[in-house]
């Protein structure tokens, strides 16, 4: 095991980028020794003040689905690692629901994740390139690393890592840790 890293956060939202980075995540994971906390954020449905029930269960079923993917996601995952005769990192799932920026960030401190990993994909829509991405808005106010992964990445061994840093008070500590 690595120090300092032993618990990587990775969103998934179930675009092809978000499944490539948890792929990314788990061999980050074996190689390290961590464990991979898989998280899900629901967007909460809204519908009209007259109909909260509906509402309500409109988000209890995106949960649900949620956790089906997330399932066979993890499933398949372990049975590629067991055909190659190697043992699966542990995965821990987790939806929450909430925006999905904030949220990342909020679970990332509240379960004491050591690394954020998301993927990032060059296309962004009319409203990323207005707004920002969820990951561009998780690298700017995370407490703690983020791995930014790109769409088409695959995982080796990490040979050299580059660490960017706006030198705040806090970056010789990471820096110290890995």
């Amino acid at each position: 095991m690595v120090p300092g890293i032993q618990h990587i956060l990775c969103p998934i939202d179930f675009s092809d980028t978000s499944i490539n980075a948890f792929r990314y995540a788990l061999g980050l994971a074996e190689t390290m020794g961590a464990k991979v906390q898989l998280l899900h954020v629901v967007i909460p449905e809204v519908e009209a003040l007259d109909l909260p029930v509906v509402a309500a269960e409109a988000t209890r079923t995106r949960i649900e689905t949620a956790r089906t993917m997330m399932e066979t996601l993890v499933e398949e995952e372990a049975q590629a690692f067991r055909k190659e005769g190697r043992e699966a990192p542990v995965v821990e799932m987790t939806i929450e629901v909430g925006a999905p920026g904030g949220t990342i960030l909020d679970v990332a401190r509240r379960d004491g994740a050591s690394l954020v990993l998301m993927g990032t994909r060059r296309e962004h829509n009319l409203l990323d390139r207005l707004f920002g991405s969820v990951t561009q808005h998780v690298v700017e106010r995370s407490e703690r690393p983020v791995w930014v992964v790109p769409h088409d990445a695959a995982f080796a061994p990490l040979r050299d890592v580059a660490f960017a840093a706006q030198l705040t008070e806090a970056d010789p500590w990471y820096i110290y840790q890995t």
